[in-house]
């Protein structure tokens, strides 16, 4: 009975190659698709999990308005954990990251 399932499909695939081959390569982008979107959401959330206290660790963005766009950074102003630690006592540390004028 399968036999005769096979050679069906096989004959429908030979008789309509175009329709077929329209077929296959939907099939095979969204495969691909579900497959890359897969990647990228397992990275975002494996993103930083190495640090104890992980839930509770944030970075901050700044949106800069150019005249080609909006850019996102990471720098942020120097006084703004001083602000941060005043407006939000719950924050219990901070880093500051730096890059201007690196040659990486």
């Amino acid at each position: 009975m399968i036999r005769n399932y096979l050679k069906v499909a096989f004959r429908n695939i030979t008789r309509h190659k175009g329709f077929s081959l329209l077929n296959v390569f939907g099939l095979a982008v969204g495969i691909a698709s579900c497959l890359l979107l897969f990647l990228v959401v397992r990275y975002e959330l494996s993103y930083d999990k190495f640090l104890p206290g992980h839930e509770s660790v944030y970075h901050i963005i700044t949106k800069d308005h150019e005249t080609s766009g909006e850019e996102y950074t990471s720098g942020v102003p120097f006084p703004l954990y001083d602000a941060i630690k005043v407006d939000m006592p719950d924050v219990k540390a901070g880093s500051l990251f730096s890059s201007f004028g690196s040659q990486m």
